[in-house]
């Protein structure tokens, strides 16, 4: 249905017509998309993959603090990290 179909339609309606059959359209087209995502909300392997990207951005955090706290100089000395030193991006 064309743009001007639907205006000459509602032309004689009022607001409040036109709000609820925009809602009821909105509505039917989100209904497929509302039912995946619950069915994926739901899903045991999404909370699964959900704990274990949760878990390695843990790990990934706690080792990005740590050479930041490594390259300022806030570790105990038998604490820093092995190797050459790290230098962390400076940005402008």
């Amino acid at each position: 249905m064309s743009s001007h179909d639907l205006a000459a339609d509602f032309k004689n309606s009022s607001l409040r017509s036109l709000k609820e059959a925009v809602g009821d359209e909105v509505a039917q087209a989100l209904r497929d998309v509302r039912e995946k995502f619950m069915q994926l909300r739901s899903s045991a392997s999404l909370q699964y993959e959900t704990g274990l990207n949760r878990r390695q951005a843990t790990v990934s955090a706690a080792e990005t603090l740590r050479e930041v706290k490594d390259a300022i100089g806030l570790l105990p000395s038998d604490q820093r990290l092995r190797g050459e030193s790290k230098t962390l991006p400076v940005s402008e």
